[in-house]
């Protein structure tokens, strides 16, 4: 069931939001023509004409519609709790709700806001790479990259390797804040991790540098929201807390710690470490304001896996599927398929493939690894060993 959602979660936003270029829009309305909600809602005479007897009945049946309705005098089609998902994948309903969504296509669509965000453009590449590596599917792995290539083209300037916030109708405007640089790394290091292309991870590198640069406390530690140079803010922020997007300073700490598993570079740990000092107080105190944050907290004191599977990506394919099927969050992965990538991402060093047939996998942990392993029921009892914890 939920990979249902999220399927049908991610097909809307590449139907209806998405540009032809790659990158994702921002909201659509919920008015059309003046009226809250006119486009999604349907009155029962509406749905009687539309569909045949045993649709009507069961639409009715399923989704509760009514003659008085449920906003409005009119009906907003929901599934009753106990009603179960797939029942909308099987007749009569499949071809009630086709019908339903092909004469929604013909009434006035709500108005579109068509920026494309840094930062929100981020969290859909980081949405559309993990779809593609849990569920296998290449569709939503080249949706991501089509939108990390269009944000790289037209919102990273490469004279002054700084990132910009938004684009609309060719227009660039506004100097990229924390949450842009902080959403964005954290989108290409996904996107490396479900397409193996290393050109993601260098340009994660690039964009976190520049962040470093831009927005890091020196004296107290952690990131400020902005870079300083607008003379109209009186004061630099600096945010911890995780609202219903997670904030620039969880996100970093997050993708810190991922680099510093990628890189073995100290500076990472090292700038991690004092994000965590910098926030601690506060997060002890309101811990329930920072989920994002313990999250990273979470991966920092685990004992996490850093797993490089050698070999070319058809002969770790059948690996790599079995991978993405088990919940490992305390992780990172990484493909050493050619020799060159071993000086972008040093995890890689000496990882090269021995069998020019067979795919291994070497799984480490704190940059130290075990013997290459080359089946799942070898792989298995390595990576299902977790660390306890204990609740004081």
């Amino acid at each position: 069931m939920w990979a249902s959602v999220a399927r049908e979660t991610l097909d809307y936003v590449l139907r209806d939001m998405t540009h032809p270029e790659g990158g994702f829009y921002s909201a659509e309305d919920a008015d059309s023509e003046g009226v809250e909600g006119k486009y999604y809602v349907w009155s029962e005479d509406e749905l009687r004409s539309l569909l045949n007897a045993d649709e009507f009945q069961k639409v009715q049946e399923v989704y509760g519609v009514s003659k008085h309705g449920n906003f409005e005098h009119h009906n907003i089609p929901f599934l009753k709790t106990e009603t179960p998902w797939d029942i909308k994948y099987q007749e009569p309903l499949k071809s009630a709700v086709k019908k339903m969504w092909e004469y929604r296509e013909k009434r006035i669509h709500p108005l579109k806001d068509d920026k494309v965000l840094a930062s929100w453009n981020g969290l859909m590449i980081s949405a559309m790479s993990f779809a593609a590596f849990v569920l296998q599917n290449d569709h939503y792995l080249e949706a991501a990259q089509k939108a990390g290539e269009f944000v790289w083209k037209y919102l990273f300037h490469e004279g002054d390797q700084k990132l910009y916030r938004r684009f609309r109708e060719g227009d660039v405007r506004f100097e990229a804040s924390l949450d842009d640089y902080a959403f964005l790394i954290q989108s290409f290091l996904d996107l490396y991790e479900a397409s193996f292309d290393s050109v993601w991870f260098q340009r994660a590198q690039i964009l976190q540098s520049k962040a470093d640069e831009l927005f890091w406390d020196p004296l107290a530690g952690g990131y400020f929201s902005t870079d300083g140079q607008d003379a109209t803010l009186i004061a630099r922020t600096k945010d911890i807390y995780d609202g219903a997007i997670p904030s620039g300073n969880s996100v970093s700490l997050m993708n810190l710690l991922r680099l510093y598993a990628f890189t073995n570079t100290r500076f990472y740990q090292e700038q991690a470490h004092q994000l965590i000092d910098a926030f601690s107080d506060s997060v002890f105190r309101t811990p329930y304001g920072s989920p994002a944050f313990l999250n990273a907290l979470d991966f920092a004191l685990d004992d996490i896996f850093e797993i490089v599977l050698a070999g070319n990506k058809d002969h770790v394919g059948p690996l790599l599927q079995k991978l993405s099927g088990y919940y490992l969050p305390n992780k990172v992965i990484a493909l050493a398929h050619r020799p060159q990538n071993e000086s972008i991402i040093p995890l890689l060093e000496n990882r090269t493939p021995t069998s020019p047939t067979k795919a291994q996998v070497y799984v480490c942990q704190n940059h130290t690894c075990q013997k290459p392993v080359e089946d799942w029921e070898e792989l298995f009892p390595l990576i299902s060993k977790t660390k306890p914890y204990r609740i004081y």
